[in-house]
């Protein structure tokens, strides 16, 4: 949202006319029936309080959120991610929270012409447990000297994260998957 704040009502000078308003996000998901279950709800929340002086309004049915003043945030499943339409678009951001589940060459094959507009921000944010490691988007993230990577751990959130349920893991997965899963370590 800081990002739609930032640009919301601003013409995009650096495009040709007529300018084009704000900026387009677009988040993509492994799962979108999950993410309707889990995620609309908080979303819709979001919008009504602490980011309600923006004016989005969320389309669950279009999976989407637009804003007054021309920005636009979409949710994209994988299985959308085929469709030649999301070719024609252009993004100022990507976004994804679980982004090693995502097939590389899917990703690659809609992320290219959605960053492909001069006058885009070109932002990536991609987020997650490294399970495809060394193949993965995030692995490869991590390599890219152009990239910011940030490990988190559940140490990191001391305030959500239990720590008796995290001995109780630790003491039923296998080492290298708890090392993976919640201490961010990569074999």
């Amino acid at each position: 949202y800081t990002l739609v704040a930032e640009h919301d009502y601003r013409p995009r000078k650096e495009a040709p006319p007529p300018w084009p308003r704000g900026v387009r996000i677009v988040h993509l998901l492994t799962d979108a029936k999950d993410f309707r279950a889990d995620a609309f709800d908080r979303i819709d929340r979001e919008l009504c309080y602490g980011w309600g002086a923006l004016g989005g309004r969320l389309s669950r049915g279009n999976m989407c959120i637009t804003f007054a003043g021309g920005s636009r945030v979409d949710f994209v499943s994988e299985v959308r991610m085929r469709d030649p339409e999301l070719h024609r678009w252009r993004a100022d951001m990507i976004t994804c929270d679980d982004a090693d589940r995502l097939n590389v060459k899917r990703y690659d094959a809609l992320v290219t012409p959605l960053f492909s507009h001069p006058w885009g921000v070109r932002i990536e944010l991609l987020g997650g447990i490294p399970h495809n490691a060394p193949f993965g988007l995030l692995s490869r993230a991590a390599k890219n000297p152009r990239a910011v990577t940030i490990p988190a751990t559940y140490r990191d959130v001391p305030e959500a994260v239990d720590p008796a349920y995290v001995e109780q893991l630790r003491a039923t997965m296998a080492p290298d998957t708890f090392a993976r899963e919640w201490e961010c370590r990569v074999a």
